[in-house]
């Protein structure tokens, strides 16, 4: 729908109607100039897959997924990948059953490297997609951190060492 749109820099998605999109493959990707992206007002309760959706939007730093409808999704395969100045995704809302029918999440995060923390706490680690699984490139966006991420689902996500972390979410 917008992808390769270079020169987006603004997007207020009130008025498109997606209820009944089954794909959001790509939708974002390439919208190199776009800075900040709410998507509480697109409909995604028939959205099964959202593979690349955000891929090469390499300025965009904040995403606020609150309150989607994923209980369809599937995919989101390389979801975030390249998103290089990403550093905030918002969670919020999203709980652990609407995402029992998530099965392909590799690569999420991949090239995100800004990225320093993720709210999961909505998630449950004893469901079909584990935490792990959901944040298994979170490692690799760690560059020069001498520690590991780690997180329950009752915590933050913390891709910096807890001296280097001034903002939790």
């Amino acid at each position: 729908m917008f992808q390769n749109c270079t020169d987006l820099i603004s997007l207020f998605l009130t008025n498109i109607d997606t209820s009944s999109a089954t794909s959001m493959d790509r939708m974002f990707e390439g919208c190199s100039a776009l800075p900040d992206l709410n998507l509480i007002y697109l409909d995604t309760s028939n959205v099964e897959s959202m593979e690349e959706m955000f891929h090469f939007a390499r300025n965009l730093f904040n995403i606020t997924l609150t309150g989607m409808d994923l209980r369809k999704l599937k995919i989101m395969a390389y979801a975030f990948k390249n998103c290089y100045s990403l550093q905030t995704i918002d969670f919020t809302g999203i709980y652990q059953s609407d995402l029992n029918s998530l099965v392909n999440v590799k690569g999420l995060f991949d090239g995100c490297k800004a990225l320093t923390s993720l709210n999961v706490s909505a998630i449950d680690t004893s469901s079909t997609i584990s935490l792990q699984e959901f944040c298994l490139h979170i490692a690799e966006i760690v560059s020069t951190s001498a520690t590991k991420p780690s997180a329950t689902n009752s915590e933050t996500i913390n891709t910096q060492p807890k001296s280097d972390l001034y903002k939790i979410l």
